[in-house]
């Protein structure tokens, strides 16, 4: 494992190279850089699935719509390494800015400078992309995300920025069309942040707190030994929810619905003296009591 992580200190990442590009292209374009230990393809997309990657990267059997390959390159130094990174960005053929990356997984992706595209064919090339947002500042670098097994797009990728002015400008971009589809444009952030993001919004789904559940109960609890109804029992204005056709103390009604009326208050009529139109007080001629019976308790009443 130590063997190995000096090995990735010692070895860069070429991307978007052409189909057509050799192990010699490559010698010739790096070697002055530094020596060279060994180069492999990789990212082949198979013409036939049935054949292996590796014989698909030696007879260069490439699917029709994939126009591009990736190779990684060990130096025999780190120094070598690291001043190919000057290659990143340079156009070894028409169409075709090379990607040079380190390829130890210390090397981090500056979220600053890049965004995040979305919503991409599948079958789309670095150069339509870098296209695209060229308007907004020098691209330093695209990269498309790949399946490992075929080799074609995912439908995302990332441009990265020489200044990090250009971000706000591609943000603009968000809704703009490539290729016949419209992109969606957004600010590249770290994987971790992502799922923070998902994690919160997934407990808030959940249901509520454990606070507010406790609170809940503590109410149900306290309407109980009280004898009154917690409002979450009472009924629309005030009144207690019960069984339809019930009342309250469990007696059933014989009317069309549990309401009760008031009992009147004051109990008797109006009492005092009629005055005539001349101003004569009639006496004795006041206006008759209407005696009311008293209604028992609990009684139903026919409206």
């Amino acid at each position: 494992m130590a063997e190995e992580r000096i090995k990735n200190k010692r070895t860069v990442f070429v991307g978007n190279l052409p189909v057509s590009c050799t192990r010699k292209a490559l010698q010739i374009l790096f070697k002055e850089l530094g020596s060279i230990e060994s180069i492999r393809f990789r990212s082949v997309a198979r013409e036939d699935p049935s054949m292996s990657l590796k014989v698909a990267a030696i007879q260069r059997k490439v699917h029709p719509k994939r126009q591009s390959i990736n190779a990684y390159i060990v130096f025999k130094s780190e120094e070598g390494a690291e001043k190919a990174l000057q290659r990143n960005g340079l156009e070894i053929e028409k169409g075709f800015h090379i990607r040079v990356d380190r390829a130890s997984k210390s090397a981090s992706h500056d979220h600053k400078r890049s965004v995040f595209v979305g919503n991409l064919p599948y079958d789309v090339n670095e150069l339509p992309l870098r296209n695209h947002f060229e308007e907004c500042g020098k691209v330093e670098a695209v990269r498309l995300v790949r399946d490992r097994r075929s080799g074609m797009g995912k439908g995302f990728g990332y441009v990265l920025f020489e200044s990090m002015d250009a971000v706000q400008l591609a943000l603009k971009l968000d809704g703009s069309e490539l290729d016949g589809r419209k992109v969606r444009v957004k600010r590249s952030v770290k994987k971790e942040k992502v799922k923070s993001v998902k994690n919160r919004a997934a407990k808030g789904a959940k249901g509520p707190r454990k606070g507010d559940s406790a609170a809940a109960a503590k109410n149900s609890g306290k309407a109980k030994d009280s004898g009154k109804a917690s409002p979450m029992q009472r009924g629309p204005k005030g009144g207690l929810k019960g069984r339809p056709g019930k009342g309250p103390h469990g007696k059933a009604l014989s009317g069309p619905g549990p309401r009760r009326l008031a009992r009147p208050h004051g109990g008797g009529s109006f009492k005092g003296e009629m005055v005539t139109p001349g101003g004569d007080k009639a006496k004795g001629k006041g206006l008759k009591k209407k005696k009311l019976k008293a209604r028992k308790r609990d009684q139903a009443i026919h409206i």
